[in-house]
């Protein structure tokens, strides 16, 4: 199934307008734990739409804590916005930007 540049462009919108989007996660020692990923997201933009395939820039959160937003992280968060499963291709960080907090 093929979504349009436009439906994309609405979830990536309705994803950066929801302020919480929990995830049930398991700790290391096997306890659950929700997390709120919404928090972990500073931005996400469509970079590109060809082929029916999209191209998305985010940037997140990576702290000492372990406090971390992975690109798997991002796609749970668009399906829970789309309702559809979607399926990651491909990754590509492009570069690392350290800062003090």
């Amino acid at each position: 199934m093929f979504f349009s540049k436009e439906t994309w462009q609405t979830w990536v919108q309705n994803v950066l307008d929801t302020s919480e989007i929990n995830w049930e996660k398991t700790t290391k020692s096997g306890k659950k734990k929700t997390v709120n990923l919404r928090d972990r997201l500073s931005s996400l933009s469509l970079d590109s739409y060809q082929d029916n395939a999209v191209t998305l820039h985010y940037i997140g959160s990576c702290r000492n804590d372990g406090t971390m937003l992975q690109p798997q992280h991002v796609m749970l968060m668009l399906e829970k916005i789309s309702g559809m499963e979607l399926q990651l291709s491909k990754v590509h960080r492009q570069r690392l930007i350290l800062a003090v907090s």
